[in-house]
């Protein structure tokens, strides 16, 4: 269980420690913690107060890195763990301990998500990223596309299919 101290017991606590520590940020309750670049808001929900700091602080770390998109799968991870080292790093001012086990659960998400997408709808075998949403499968020539987005479940259209 993290430690927080009083200021980061509360959720408003935490916001308002952060909007005072990043004035340029802001911050908004919606449907889910997102970092929206071009509006540079920080959105959060009423998740349970055990991994409401967490993912706040994650969604902050975006924010300070300016992350605003990504080109490919292996970049979208990279992003992703470089958000959660910001956090972690942006944790102890907040006397906030972020359980790696968490993070892990976290990143293992995206790899879900990402080995699912590549996988050919043809042939079941892992295919290789060939532009941000399109893949090829390496062993029966199929290619696809699929969303972009991680919010809807996903699903693979065939391209074309050579034999």
């Amino acid at each position: 269980m993290a430690a927080m101290h009083s200021l980061a017991k509360s959720k408003t606590g935490l916001i308002a420690a952060l909007k005072t520590a990043y004035p340029k940020l802001k911050f908004q309750k919606g449907q889910s913690f997102v970092w929206s670049p071009t509006d540079a808001t920080v959105h959060y929900t009423s998740a349970r107060d055990d991994t409401f700091a967490y993912s706040l602080l994650h969604e902050v770390g975006h924010a300070l890195l300016e992350h605003s998109t990504f080109k490919s799968d292996l970049d979208l991870l990279k992003l992703e763990r470089d958000a959660w080292d910001t956090a972690v790093e942006l944790s102890a001012a907040y006397s906030v301990e972020i359980p790696d086990e968490h993070i892990e659960h976290c990143i293992d998400t995206y790899r879900d998500w990402l080995y699912a997408r590549s996988l050919c709808p043809n042939c079941k075998q892992c295919g290789l990223q060939t532009a941000k949403t399109m893949y090829q499968c390496v062993f029966c020539n199929h290619a696809w596309i699929v969303s972009e987005s991680r919010l809807c479940k996903v699903t693979r259209r065939r391209v074309s299919a050579k034999r």
